[in-house]
């Protein structure tokens, strides 16, 4: 006859040195109740899933900078750029605003047009770099697409590094920053970092690769 050990659940202890409560592990000596804060997992990062990084990389990448005088944007994948003077042609139609060209043509197209027309220049303004929003948007909407092309339609909402420049007292403000981030999406950007800094060369914006030694970044 074999004899086999059969095993025995552990016995119970009415007096156990520890116990949980919540987050903390309550240790018991002596009839004393002390609490120990127990050990936390480490937080997980918060990042962008596989997947979207991955759709990120077929979007084209735009570098976007802004000043009074001009306007530049710069498709970095493709090459393609414009560069213009901020400067919109605008009349009205009953009460629906119209445009009648963009940049360097926007001051002839409003004096040759046959009904009251003016010329505005978003960005220029004697206390802020964004005087006017809407005007703005619209500015950036014309150039964007042309930029991205006939296929703009077709192709992905595009990531925008959009860079402000200039150097105002005190820099730019959380409210001008929120604005100009609000204003190239309503340009059509699906991702918008803006960039104070030095000039960003072309790598940097594909990689989103920033200087943070040399400028601050908000996204």
């Amino acid at each position: 006859m074999s004899c086999q050990q059969v095993p025995t659940a552990p016995a119970f202890n009415p007096y156990p040195r520890s116990i949980q409560v919540g987050e903390f592990e309550v240790a018991i000596t002596g009839g004393i109740w002390v609490a120990i804060r127990a050990p936390s997992r480490p937080a997980r990062r918060r990042g962008r899933s596989g997947s979207s990084h991955m759709l990120s990389l077929f979007k084209p990448s735009l570098y976007i900078q802004i000043s009074p005088e001009r306007v530049t944007v710069v498709n970095v994948k493709s090459g393609t750029s414009i560069s213009e003077v901020p400067e919109l042609a605008i009349t009205s139609n009953g009460t629906k605003r119209v445009i009648l060209a963009v940049g360097s043509q926007a001051r002839l197209a409003a004096a040759s047009a046959s009904q009251s027309a003016m010329w505005i220049n978003p960005f220029a303004h004697p206390r802020t770099l964004l005087g006017d929003f809407t005007t703005g948007q619209q500015l950036l909407k014309m150039l964007v697409r042309q930029v991205l092309g006939n296929s703009s339609f077709l192709s992905l909402a595009p990531v925008v590094v959009i860079h402000p420049l200039g150097s105002p007292a005190g820099g730019f403000t959380e409210l001008e920053t929120r604005a100009f981030r609000e204003m190239a999406l309503g340009a059509g950007a699906s991702q918008v970092f803006v960039w104070t800094g030095r000039v960003l060369t072309h790598e940097e914006v594909a990689s989103r690769a920033f200087p943070l030694a040399e400028g601050e970044l908000r996204d």
